[in-house]
């Protein structure tokens, strides 16, 4: 088992990037622009920025995503680990965990109670395992597809609470506003390191809400076979082209956030490469 402290530091060396001067979202010229920042503040702090490269009305968007997510799914999880935070003093200093029984198709949680414990007491933190992106294994877009919601836990505190407490009700887990977040992350990722304009873009409906479709989030990401080894950071980015036997050019972003849990590392096709 991969030994950690926390508060976690993040030891990826900070990247802040050339102003894009124009929104990478979205094509209108109006507004102020803000900074992007590429992994979100609240995993990375400052590590990934992408200056002067939303509108505001983009970056609306995208902040809502975000919060979704590690307010929600990450949250209690973040607050363990310490992951960074714009308002230290209003941190939590217990995180609410809600228990009981477990029903009968395990499908729920019945006679639920409400405990206040200690963010550390119980570390646990969700994933997801999707296929590979639909667009590389030529899937049909129609086609139904199953994936799968993985519970990394850090020890066995979780399992001996719930032999004294109950079932723990799993925290709000939404596919959809990872797959967006991924989108985002992926997509900001690309232009900061080849430039807007290098590619046509495939995530913007996804990214921006313009789609409900879960399988259009899976058409353009999907995961590795197989997770590389734990690695003691926050995430990890990294890119490469790609072309396939029907000569399709793509840039395909690699995700994975987390690492240090054994986390899924997910492949994000952002979009064809230009010349």
């Amino acid at each position: 088992m991969t030994t950690i402290e926390f508060p976690i530091q993040i030891i990826t060396p900070n990247r802040i990037y050339d102003p894009v001067g124009k929104c990478i979202y979205c094509p209108d010229p109006k507004g102020k622009l803000t900074d992007e920042h590429v992994v979100p503040f609240g995993l990375a702090a400052d590590s990934v920025v992408l200056p002067l490269s939303s509108c505001q009305k983009c970056a609306k968007i995208t902040g809502k995503i975000e919060q979704h997510c590690l307010r929600g799914m990450f949250g209690n999880f973040r607050i363990a680990i310490g992951a960074p935070t714009r308002r230290p003093k209003e941190r939590p200093k217990t995180i609410s965990v809600r228990a009981g029984r477990l029903s009968d198709d395990r499908s729920r949680v019945d006679d639920i109670k409400t405990l206040e414990i200690d963010p550390t007491d119980i570390i646990m933190l969700p994933s997801f395992t999707f296929p590979a992106a639909g667009i590389l294994e030529g899937r049909d877009p129609a086609a139904d597809i199953e994936y799968r919601v993985n519970i990394h836990r850090m020890d066995d505190r979780a399992i001996e609470f719930c032999r004294q407490h109950g079932a723990i009700e799993s925290t709000l887990i939404n596919p959809m506003a990872f797959l967006r977040m991924a989108a985002k992350i992926a997509h900001s990722y690309a232009v900061a390191e080849l430039g807007l304009g290098s590619f046509r873009p495939f995530l913007l409906d996804l990214i921006l809400c313009r789609t409900q479709e879960l399988n259009v989030g899976l058409r353009w990401i999907g995961c590795e076979p197989a997770a590389p080894p734990p690695a003691a950071d926050l995430f990890s980015l990294s890119y490469n082209k790609f072309i396939l036997a029907s000569g399709e050019r793509f840039v395909i972003v690699h995700l994975r956030l987390f690492p240090f849990f054994n986390t899924p590392l997910y492949h994000v096709v952002v979009g064809e490469w230009q010349d």
